[in-house]
């Protein structure tokens, strides 16, 4: 660093601090950009097989080996439906995923194609129907080919009400707010 004439000792020091600054940051980035990720990022990629476990974390409980996560998906099939059927207990699976599986049959929504009827055989008991969408018991062992049928476009478990009662911390009506 060259002395300018005029400049007094403090400004030759301001100058060689903003140097100094501005090569420190720049290392700083260089060495940020050549060292590649670093150990504390996560990754927002979706789990490929290879690293997808047998183990799962039931939605109440401690984790679960019940073969559930060991799965193939089935465009047609919900996943709870597909894990249901790779469990080693599949009454366990049913209670703490609440499905309702009874006797080897689960209860299930099948969702119609257009104009389509429900396939013979596949069903043990039409409980209702609305629509293209019908309540059906269906034998577990069924499940992927009424999935597969030429009418049917989606098979799901049904879906559990919510109820809209007041909160008990309230007076009055929540859903009116009286």
């Amino acid at each position: 660093m060259t002395d300018t004439p005029g400049e007094t000792r403090r400004e030759r020091g301001d100058r060689s601090w903003r140097l100094t600054s501005i090569v420190a940051a720049l290392l700083l980035l260089t060495a940020g950009c050549t060292a590649g990720p670093s150990a504390t990022s996560t990754s927002t990629a979706p789990p490929t097989a290879d690293s997808a476990t047998a183990t799962s974390t039931a939605p109440d409980g401690p984790p679960t080996d019940d073969g559930e996560n060991a799965t193939k998906r089935h465009p047609s099939l919900d996943s709870r439906l597909v894990r249901l059927l790779n469990a080693t207990d599949r009454s366990a699976y049913a209670a703490r995923n609440g499905l309702t599986f009874r006797n080897g049959s689960v209860l299930v929504i099948v969702e119609l194609r257009q104009n389509r009827t429900l396939p013979a055989g596949f069903t043990e008991d039409v409980r209702t129907r609305h629509g293209r969408l019908v309540q059906a018991s269906v034998p577990a062992s069924t499940l992927r080919s009424l999935a597969d049928h030429a009418n049917v476009s989606y098979v799901r478990p049904p879906r559990q009400p919510v109820t809209e009662a007041p909160s008990q911390e309230t007076p009055g009506n929540d859903t009116t707010n009286s």
